[in-house]
């Protein structure tokens, strides 16, 4: 849903915000998922997202998946495990407490002290006190919106040169910067690294856990009007951003699970 009453500070995509992020309450500035909610009593405040990735009939049909958006509830089909949760930190953008990034299980995060909002118990107040000399942790969002996975630029640096060493092939910067494609054909099984996002369990008492980006999303398949070389191919979908922007989970992630909002 877009903005069609001309504010240049609401434009982009909308619907699924929450009320923060948009501004005061008017007919035309508030969220569309919240008005069909409360317009229809037997939709609950339940959404559910997965995407597909782009494959131009390189998939068999018989193994190519459609994304999906679920309004109200969850399509038990589109996943075999229980669901995990973790908590909204706050309510402007989908804010969550990322904990962790690994490449292959090795930490890739700088040293950071926990952010006020993502505090929950007495122990993590302290140790943020001990830590306060540290550097807050840049906060992190879940946007549908992006296609990459982004990471603050020390952050990035990190993880970019774990998964350099790790795959031990000399890419040209293109690669690296996503403008130009690896072929179809490269090998991401042999030594292209998993990528882990941790994250905060759903109350204070559950463990985190880990979300794994195996290669074969964090390489995304893209048109070959969209590379560089000219070629279908795979294209290097994590980015570094702004220390101020934070880090944004974005599709990447959703072509590996299944997302739920409420």
């Amino acid at each position: 849903m877009l903005d069609c009453q001309g504010n240049k500070n609401q434009n982009g995509i909308m619907g699924l915000a929450f009320q923060n992020l948009m501004g005061p309450p008017s007919n035309y500035s508030r969220p569309f998922f919240d008005l069909l909610v409360e317009s229809n009593p037997n939709i609950h405040n339940v959404f559910a997202l997965q995407c597909c990735d782009w494959s131009n009939g390189y998939e068999s049909s018989a193994h190519m998946v459609d994304g999906s958006f679920d309004v109200g509830g969850v399509n038990k089909a589109n996943f075999h495990l229980p669901l995990l949760y973790t908590p909204v930190t706050e309510r402007n953008f989908w804010a969550v407490d990322m904990l962790d990034v690994q490449v292959q299980g090795v930490s890739a995060l700088p040293h950071y002290r926990k952010r006020n909002d993502t505090i929950r118990t007495e122990k993590e107040r302290q140790i943020a006190i001990e830590n306060k000399d540290l550097p807050e942790m840049p906060q992190t969002i879940v946007d549908s919106g992006t296609s990459n996975l982004v990471f603050t630029m020390d952050l990035y640096d990190n993880v970019l040169k774990m998964i350099k060493k790790a795959v031990k092939t000399e890419y040209s910067d293109k690669i690296w910067s996503g403008d130009e494609c690896l072929d179809l054909k490269t090998d991401l099984s042999s030594f292209w690294p998993n990528i882990s996002l941790v994250f905060a369990g759903g109350n204070v008492d559950d463990p985190p856990f880990a979300l794994v980006i195996p290669p074969c999303r964090y390489l995304s398949k893209t048109a070959k009007e969209d590379c560089d070389n000219g070629i279908d191919g795979y294209s290097f979908s994590i980015e570094g951003g702004e220390m101020d922007d934070g880090n944004i989970v974005g599709q990447v992630a959703y072509e590996v699970c299944l997302v739920k909002g409420s």
